[in-house]
Order: structure tokens, then C-alpha cells, then sequence
């Protein structure tokens, strides 16, 4: 979500994770970290300032002291048409699907149980690539389609195509509605 942080410790794990929100309560306008998730055990100080910048000026000063890393917290969101975005910008994503499929060969009449992955965005264009996949059979069955990961095609919607280095990705986690 937008507006929402992850603060690592020097080992490069999860500390705290918090968004940033604007609080109008009891006549006060004022900024505030609320917690999302803390590692166990942990104490973190409630952090409230007058804008934006100068809580995260604060909590950032804080990281530092304390040997912490700050970095926004990546999500993934899909609009309609396919068009997913990170963070609010558009990028082009395809999701690797493991497929486990009967096939019926139209030679000799065997049918054989096939596990194979196919790339694209979505599910439907996955089932339309599972059509085609082996040339002279004729798909029977679909046992299984999962999505398992991100596939090889990643890419911001940008002039040039700048590629979404692979620290991002595995940043992300896969969306829901797969």
C-alpha cells in the first residue's frame, strides 16, 4: 500500500514494517507512524511529527542511529485489462504457471499425463498457451494450473523499456486474484 514502509536490521531482515498516516484526532493535525507488523520482541518509539517529510526525516534519523535500513514497501496492483502497476507505476509482468494436463496424441491414441509451465500475465492466456502447447495432441483434461513465480518477462512501462531489477521482484509478493 502507498505510503508504506519496511525497516531492515543490518543482517538485511525484517524489523518493522509502517505506514504513514495523517491524523486529525482530538483537534491535533498531525503525522504518525502506525505499525503494521514488528519482529518479535521489539520496542519501536511512537513517532508523530507536523508533515510528512519531517516524520520520515525523523524516523530515518532513527534508523540510522539504531544500524536500521528504511525502504518503501513494494506492492503490486492489478487494474483492469491486465495492466498491472508497483507502487502506482504501470509495469508489464508475466507469472510463470505450472500446468499438469492429459493429452491425448491423435496418432497412435496414447494419453499421457504432461507437467510443463507457461509464461504469461494471466490465467486466461495461460489455458490458451496450455492449448497449444504439443503439436498433433489434443488437451483432454486440466488437472492443475498454479501460478509459481515470475516469469521471465518484467519490464516498466517507460520509453525503453527499463527492465525491474530482480531485488524488486523478489520484493513483491504475487497477487491475489491469480
Amino acid at each position: 500500500m502507498k505510503g508504506s514502509y519496511q525497516v531492515l536490521d543490518n543482517n538485511q531482515e525484517f524489523f518493522w514494517a509502517f505506514r504513514v498516516i495523517h491524523n486529525t484526532t482530538l483537534g491535533q493535525d498531525a503525522w504518525q507512524a502506525e505499525t503494521i507488523s514488528l519482529a518479535g520482541g521489539i520496542c519501536v518509539p511512537d513517532f508523530q511529527d507536523e508533515s510528512e517529510p519531517l516524520l520520515l526525516n525523523t524516523i530515518e534519523r532513527w534508523c540510522i542511529v539504531n544500524n536500521l535500513t528504511i525502504r518503501p514497501a513494494l506492492t503490486l496492483t492489478k487494474e483492469k485489462y491486465d495492466i498491472y502497476h508497483i507502487n502506482g507505476e504501470p509495469v508489464f509482468i508475466s507469472f510463470r504457471w505450472a500446468v499438469s494436463a492429459k493429452y491425448k496424441r491423435r496418432k497412435s491414441g496414447n494419453t499421457r499425463l504432461e507437467h510443463f509451465e507457461v509464461c504469461s500475465e494471466d490465467r486466461q492466456g495461460a489455458m490458451d498457451l496450455l492449448h497449444r502447447k504439443f503439436k498433433g495432441a489434443s488437451l483432454i483434461e486440466v488437472k492443475s494450473i498454479t501460478p509459481t513465480g515470475y516469469g521471465i518477462c518484467y519490464w516498466k512501462a517507460r520509453p525503453g523499456f527499463p527492465h525491474i531489477d530482480l531485488d524488486t521482484l523478489s520484493r513483491i509478493q504475487m497477487p491475489e486474484n491469480l
